[in-house]
């Protein structure tokens, strides 16, 4: 069973890992308040975190990269951190280094919702499915800025068929590939969410240990024929180990 790490104990250790990094007690202490401060009232304001929590309850990277990438987005927090000299985003960059390193020397920490994160292949392409980062408001956000609000899988459109009352809404799909050695990297809107509509969402995630890609998706939706064609034994389990 995975532990929570307490915040205060994440907090002395970002801390230690800081002083670690040759940067000024005075530093340290504002990256310390600019996470709990700015930082955490942005979150909670958002909705992302709740109102006695801040930034060092979280420390999940990919979470923490969703979280990055809304903070690009937004424009009143682009502005705050430029009036502060860029410290918001130097404290949150050093809090994600922090926390790669922390996960990396202590990997039982790292707390996931059962369905956080899924990891399998497609050709040798290992990917991550997160549901936390597909419930992040800014990302969703986003991404039905760039994408729309029709199923890419089905074409199905919720305004269409329910009118005013379906207007705007849809499943937001998140998956990214990982890099070498199984590296987080950033999330892309553009290219790493995807719209879909309730069904296809749910058959993308049916299986445990596999999650269809757009293109397998839409070959099961074509014909029967492309149905039998695709293959859902290839994948990487949530332990890690290859799917026979």
């Amino acid at each position: 069973m995975m532990q929570t790490i307490p915040s205060q104990i994440m907090e002395k250790e970002f801390y230690l890992f800081l002083q670690n990094k040759a940067l000024k007690p005075r530093t340290c202490q504002s990256y310390i308040n600019a996470i709990k401060n700015k930082i955490s009232n942005y979150l909670q304001n958002e909705k992302i975190l709740a109102h006695n929590h801040t930034l060092f309850h979280i420390n999940d990277p990919a979470l923490l990269f969703a979280i990055q990438h809304g903070f690009e987005l937004s424009e009143s927090f682009r502005e705050s951190n430029i009036i502060g000299h860029n410290m918001y985003s130097c404290a949150l960059g050093h809090y994600i280094q922090f926390i790669h390193s922390y996960t990396k020397d202590n990997p039982s920490s790292i707390i996931k919702e059962q369905t956080a994160l899924i990891v399998r292949t497609e050709g040798g392409r290992r990917v991550v499915v997160s549901t936390l980062i597909e419930r992040n408001p800014a990302l969703r956000n986003a991404a039905i800025a760039i994408h729309g609000t029709t199923c890419l899988g089905c074409g199905f459109n919720f305004g269409e068929t329910y009118g005013t009352y379906g207007e705007g809404y849809i499943e937001i799909h998140h998956v990214y590939p990982l890099g070498k050695e199984t590296r987080y990297v950033k999330t892309s809107v553009a290219t790493d969410l995807i719209p879909l509509c309730s069904n296809c969402h749910c058959m993308v995630h049916h299986k445990k240990d596999y999650v269809l890609t757009l293109n397998e998706l839409q070959m099961i939706l074509k014909s029967p024929q492309s149905r039998s064609s695709v293959t859902y034994t290839t994948g990487i389990s949530l332990s890690g180990e290859l799917l026979q």
